[in-house]
């Protein structure tokens, strides 16, 4: 009798330090989770705080190799399909820059591993965050948050079918479009016909 009670307090014993070592690999995870998420966010603020954005810019900030991709009058942009970003790869990144701005830039990175949970980390770290629900019409919509700072203006969203952020965007704008002085004036009103 003696000999079962001292095999079943060793047995209590072992599940005891099972669910000790349960609830630190728990823990563990969720301080994992959490540090993904300042390491993503981190990146993101590093990126938008460049001095001065460029080709050479972006390829050392994300590890990358970017090639010209198309031009127009307006409009340099480049592709890359490889990098990394906070640590996680990339499947493609690209770059547009103004040919009159040189510090006006679109920067879009698409991931191949997937960043932290989308809710999760707006609500921690972007809860000034403006949500754009996904397009219930078309299942490639993509729901995502914006914050604005300054003339940057950045963007997390995740695929249609996956909960965790896949996409980041920065804009930088320092100038917004202007009217044309001389433009010519607006073509005035239809008259309303009379009701008498």
């Amino acid at each position: 009798m003696h000999h079962r009670r001292g095999r079943g307090d060793g047995s209590g014993r072992a599940w005891l330090t099972f669910g000790v070592g349960l609830a630190l690999w728990a823990g563990s995870g969720a301080a994992a989770a959490a540090d993904a998420g300042a390491a993503f966010k981190q990146a993101i603020d590093s990126l938008a705080a460049g001095a001065y954005w460029s080709k050479p810019f972006v390829e050392n900030t994300l590890s990358a190799r970017l090639v010209p991709d198309w031009e127009n009058e307006y409009t340099l942009a480049y592709k890359a399909e490889s990098g990394r970003f906070a640590g996680l790869r990339i499947k493609e990144v690209e770059l547009r820059c103004s040919k009159r701005r040189a510090r006006d830039c679109l920067l879009s990175i698409d991931l191949a591993e997937p960043g932290p949970p989308n809710m999760a980390f707006v609500r921690k770290f972007w809860p000034q965050a403006v949500p754009t629900p996904a397009s219930p019409h078309s299942r490639f919509s993509h729901e995502y948050w914006t914050i604005e700072r300054g003339p940057e203006r950045i963007s997390v969203s995740n695929q249609y079918d996956a909960p965790r952020i896949t996409r980041v965007t920065i804009a930088h704008e320092t100038e917004l479009p202007q009217i044309p002085m001389d433009s010519p004036p607006a073509p005035p009103l239809p008259r309303v016909p009379d009701s008498r």
